[in-house]
């Protein structure tokens, strides 16, 4: 697949770690990037624009990565619901990765990058 065509998703309510992981997205070629402090918001970019992968944060005020995991997978109105999933979080103990897998997170991405 062409990086190029890739329209991608971050969400991260840390504005200095969704500037670099933007960046990081923009750096593997993939230059349609939509980017969000706001988790609401980004329920919303997903819910209105093709979006071929998402980057998330785990822990975000009102509606943190899990949930939003789970609202795009069992949503009836999600517009991908196998959209593939990176979490990118601190919280890499066992019991959280699980949870983020039982969620519906693809892969997790361990903080700091």
């Amino acid at each position: 697949m062409n990086a190029n065509k890739v329209n991608a998703l971050v969400v991260e309510d840390n504005l200095h770690m969704l500037r670099i992981i933007t960046a990081i997205v923009k750096g593997i070629g993939i230059n349609n990037v939509r980017a969000t402090q706001d988790p609401v918001l980004g329920l919303e970019i997903f819910k209105t624009n093709p979006i071929d992968l998402v980057f998330l944060d785990r822990e975000m005020p009102v509606l943190d990565g899990i949930e939003f995991t789970k609202l795009i997978r069992t949503d009836k109105t999600s517009p991908n619901q196998f959209v593939p999933i990176i979490m990118i979080t601190a919280y890499t103990e066992k019991s959280s990765i699980i949870e983020a897998r039982d969620a519906g997170v693809t892969e997790i991405c361990g903080k700091p990058i």
